[in-house]
């Protein structure tokens, strides 16, 4: 498995989009294999000629019995049944959480079309925005965003193709024109890097980059797609790859309405990642539409093992990632979804390199 870093110093969540397919082609052109062999247990890290650092990991996970580490869960909010269809934690789809740096925790509900406020003990604060196509209203809430630089939260409505910033108090500052439907993705993947910058996936691998002013208004500053730019680090985890062998094969390529040989040979390694303020990288363990752990590196790029959740997260609702935990969207047996925080071991909240 062979994740790259192209942004320097990556702050918030970055969830690549690309299918597995891809995803494992990608691992092919940059390690040249999906064949990893175990039993080389020593980390190595080199500097290419060009500059680039490739940090080698064993995998520690593959050589223990067990997950190195599990996470707790500290904070549940919702409730399946309300007195009231208004409750502020009775749920109706849960599309994306955001936290700041207090802990608060912004949950964007795509059947309400409204932004519920937490703090971090799980109060309810308020409501940001209603269904509506005044100021500060949304149509078709698709995404939520928190801004440290700036101190912004960012929602995205593509139906009225806006992109809409409040201030830390909810306040509207800005309505910015940006696109429709079209283009947009559900959950909304957008990340906002340590230079002040949105970077937002569009369509055909293209990442689109834009100033974020103090006013909430957006520049367009930058177009890139993901194999290009300089790549400044290289991250690997010398993991074997499963093959991808007979009827299993002839499903996947009917599903995908392809011819079998035009599959590669090993099923994707991985399917998203993601980043915390800290810099850690959160890779995510399997495929499927719910999430049950990641691979877990540093800032530098060193293997810290796998890490497990209690729970089942919901692969459909964006999660946010902060220094020491992960928030996310749990569904019970009956259908009723919870915001979840999940909180790293202390173990692995130590010697960080």
């Amino acid at each position: 498995m062979t994740p790259e870093s192209k942004n320097r110093n990556p702050e918030d969540e970055y969830t690549s989009s690309r299918s597995g397919l891809l995803s494992c082609l990608l691992v092919a052109l940059v390690a040249a294999s999906c064949d990893y062999s175990n039993d080389d247990m020593t980390m190595r890290v080199d500097t290419m000629s060009n500059g680039r650092v490739v940090v080698s990991n064993p995998d520690l996970a593959a050589a223990s019995d067990s997950p190195v580490a599990r996470l707790t869960e500290d904070l549940r909010i919702g409730q399946a049944f309300g007195d009231s269809p208004d409750a502020p934690d009775l749920f109706g789809q849960p599309i994306a959480v955001a936290t700041d740096d207090a802990d608060n925790i912004y949950v964007a509900d795509h059947q309400s079309s409204d932004i519920r406020v937490f703090d971090s003990a799980g109060n309810f604060v308020k409501r940001i925005g209603r269904r509506g196509r005044g100021p500060g209203e949304f149509q078709f809430i698709t995404g939520v965003l928190w801004q440290r630089q700036t101190g912004i939260l960012w929602a995205r409505d593509p139906i009225r193709g806006l992109l809409l910033a409040f201030d830390s108090t909810g306040a509207l500052l800005h309505e910015n024109r940006h696109g429709d439907y079209t283009f947009t993705t559900i959950p909304w993947r957008s990340v906002a890097d340590t230079s002040g910058h949105l970077v937002e996936e569009r369509p055909q691998d293209v990442l689109v980059k834009y100033r974020a002013l103090p006013t909430g208004r957006i520049v367009a500053a930058d177009a890139l797609r993901y194999q290009s730019g300089d790549t400044v680090r290289t991250v690997e985890l010398r993991r074997t790859a499963s093959r991808l062998e007979g009827r299993e094969r002839d499903s996947v390529a009917a599903a995908a309405r392809i011819l079998a040989r035009r599959l590669p040979k090993h099923k994707p390694v991985f399917q998203s990642l993601y980043t915390g303020p800290n810099g850690r990288l959160w890779v995510r363990v399997g495929t499927g539409d719910l999430v049950r752990g990641w691979d877990l590196f540093d800032r530098s790029g060193y293997y810290l093992g796998r890490v497990e959740s209690p729970v089942p997260l919901q692969r459909s609702a964006r999660m946010a990632f902060g220094a020491e935990t992960v928030t996310g969207v749990v569904e019970d047996a009956v259908g009723a979804q919870f915001v979840v925080r999940l909180r790293l071991p202390s173990k692995l909240l130590t010697g960080e390199r």
